[in-house]
């Protein structure tokens, strides 16, 4: 739930009954994606808690919106979401946006640059408004505005759209369907001509056409 809603600005928070020497190793260890405290004893007493899992929803203003059993949380974090949205991206977009950032920063190192690029998109898309969007659209602008990086990535595409199609056609001529298989060859031909796939498509259309 917790990377569903906190690009909307969603914290979520769970309290531990063990001290913090023993909560911080197991959330480190296991990279739980949400703030983990050791204060329950203390939160229980204070919220009235009988139950458990308990779980409440607290608004922008800081007041106990519902509570109730986690199986039931969606519908209402719904609801609550468009009667009081929240008023920032909150901490834990920001982390996630930086996280992300330094995901498409190591694609694009790695020479990855069609990967890069999306990945890059999918962040001014997904945390706009931060300042790492921001950053992130600086450099959708400079990759784009790379002629020579931008025909590495279209052939990077192109190759890999030739490569599907190849396989199909492969498969289809494989169980006998060679008219099914000569299209999948000819878009090939058409739409990547200057790759190997092409190349191969050339060959084996001849063989199952004549």
């Amino acid at each position: 739930m917790q990377e569903k809603y906190q690009k909307q600005g969603v914290m979520l928070l769970a309290l531990s009954y063990e001290p913090q020497e023993k909560v911080a190793p197991f959330v480190k260890k296991y990279k739980l994606p949400y703030v983990v405290g050791d204060a329950a004893m203390e939160t229980r007493d204070a919220f009235g808690i009988r139950g458990y899992p308990t779980m409440f929803l607290v608004d922008p203003t800081g007041n106990v919106a519902w509570r109730g059993h986690p199986d039931a949380v969606e519908p209402e974090l719904e609801k609550l979401l468009k009667k009081k949205p929240p008023r920032g991206p909150g901490i834990l977009s920001t982390g996630g946006a930086k996280s992300a950032l330094k995901k498409a920063d190591a694609l694009y190192k790695g020479k990855k640059y069609a990967a890069a690029l999306k990945a890059y998109k999918s962040i001014v898309k997904d945390f706009n408004g931060t300042t790492t969007a921001r950053k992130a659209k600086k450099r959708v602008s400079d990759i784009v505005s790379d002629e020579e990086l931008m025909a590495s990535i279209r052939r990077a595409e192109s190759e890999r759209k030739a490569e599907r199609w190849l396989s199909t056609a492969r498969l289809l001529a494989a169980n006998g369907a060679a008219n099914d298989a000569a299209r999948y060859y000819r878009r090939i031909l058409k739409e990547c001509p200057d790759t190997d796939q092409a190349r191969q498509a050339r060959k084996e259309l001849k063989k199952i056409t004549g």
